[in-house]
């Protein structure tokens, strides 16, 4: 996985998130604050659409049509699931401070 955060300004934040695994798909949690005190009102996400680009036997791929979709979240964190290969930009709507801040302890489920 790679993160990039490009953009932190007062109520949003925008980042990167890229599953740099070619066979395992990844879920990462998002979390706005550094202890949950923020809530995460709305993400404007955009990506590639899905499927492959183009013909196999083109030596270049056409341009990506990207497209952007608004999602509400109104809690502090939520869960992305990025397919192998896969990159999507994040632009996230908050509310500093509308909740208490408190530390959260997560378990990591392994697969093989």
């Amino acid at each position: 996985m790679a993160a990039l955060v490009d953009a932190v300004e007062s109520g949003r934040t925008s980042l990167d998130l890229i599953n740099l695994s070619s066979t395992r798909t990844r879920h990462v949690i998002v979390q706005s604050g550094g202890f949950g005190g923020d809530r995460i009102d709305e993400v404007h996400h955009s990506g590639a659409e899905a499927g492959y680009p183009g013909a196999a036997a083109d030596y270049a791929a056409p341009p990506c049509v990207r497209t952007t979709t608004v999602v509400a979240v109104g809690d502090e964190r939520f869960t992305v699931v990025l397919p192998p290969g896969s990159r999507v930009h994040l632009d996230l709507r908050f509310t500093p401070r509308a909740g208490r801040p408190h530390h959260t302890v997560f378990t990591a489920e392994r697969t093989s």
